[in-house]
C-alpha cells in the first residue's frame, strides 16, 4: 500500500494576477510561501518517504518549503526530492499568460474543460496524465510519497479515481497547497490509468 499526498503549489504571481501560467516559470507570492509552509505542517503527522515535484519553480519552491517544515516538526532529515518536467502543468499553448476573466468573457475556456481537448498549440488533460503517470510509477512502493504539482496534473489524477466521466474532470477545483491523501494498492496509478484505457494492465 502506498499513501500519496497530492499538493498543488502555493499561490503564484500568475494566480494572484488571474493569468494562466502553464509552462511559464512564475514564482510564489508571499502568501504562496505561507501556504506551502502550512502544507508542511498538515503533512507532518505522516512519515513521508519520498518527494517528487514538477521542476517549475512554483511547485519546486512549494515542495522545499513544505518539506523543510515537515523535517523541523518531526526532528528528521528531509526525504529526497526528485524534480521532473513530467509533472509540469499542462502546456497551455496560445492561452498561456492570458487573463482568466478575458478568456471567460470571450468563451475561450472550453478547450481547458474537457479531457481530450486542448488549446491551440497546447496539451489536453489526457496528454498531461499520460506523461505524468510514468514518473509516479518510477517512485512507487510501500510507504508515503508527497507529490508537488499543478492544478491540471492533480485534477487529472483525481479524475482517474472518480466514478464520474473523464469528460467532467476539467471542472474540478484544486485549491493551492491543500494536501489530498490517496491510498493505492499494488497496481497503483498504473492500474487506475489502465481502467481508463491509458496504459495496458
Amino acid at each position: 500500500m502506498t499513501t500519496w499526498i497530492l499538493i498543488r503549489h502555493g499561490e503564484s504571481t500568475a494566480n494572484l494576477a488571474r493569468r494562466l501560467s502553464g509552462w511559464h516559470d512564475v514564482e510564489l507570492t508571499k502568501t504562496g510561501v505561507e501556504q506551502a509552509r502550512a502544507a508542511g505542517e498538515l503533512i507532518a503527522h505522516h512519515s513521508v518517504d519520498r518527494v517528487i515535484s514538477s521542476d517549475l519553480r512554483r511547485a519546486a519552491e512549494t515542495a522545499r518549503h513544505a518539506i523543510a517544515v515537515w523535517a523541523e516538526a518531526r526532528g528528521a532529515a528531509p526525504p529526497p526530492l526528485t524534480l521532473t518536467p513530467a509533472l509540469r502543468e499542462r502546456d497551455l499553448g496560445s492561452l498561456q499568460g492570458k487573463h482568466i476573466d478575458t478568456l471567460r468573457a470571450t468563451n475561450q475556456m472550453s478547450p481547458l474543460l474537457g479531457w481530450d481537448t486542448a488549446p491551440p498549440g497546447g496539451e489536453s488533460l489526457e496528454t498531461v496524465i499520460t506523461r505524468s503517470i510514468p514518473a509516479l510509477l518510477s517512485i512507487d512502493g510501500p510507504g508515503c510519497v508527497a507529490v508537488f504539482a499543478h492544478g491540471g496534473v492533480i485534477r487529472g489524477l483525481m479524475g482517474l479515481l472518480s466514478s464520474a466521466p473523464l469528460s467532467e474532470v476539467g471542472v474540478r477545483k484544486i485549491p493551492n497547497a491543500t494536501p489530498i491523501f490517496v491510498e493505492l494498492g499494488e497496481g497503483g496509478w498504473g492500474e487506475q490509468a489502465a481502467r481508463h484505457g491509458l496504459f495496458p494492465r
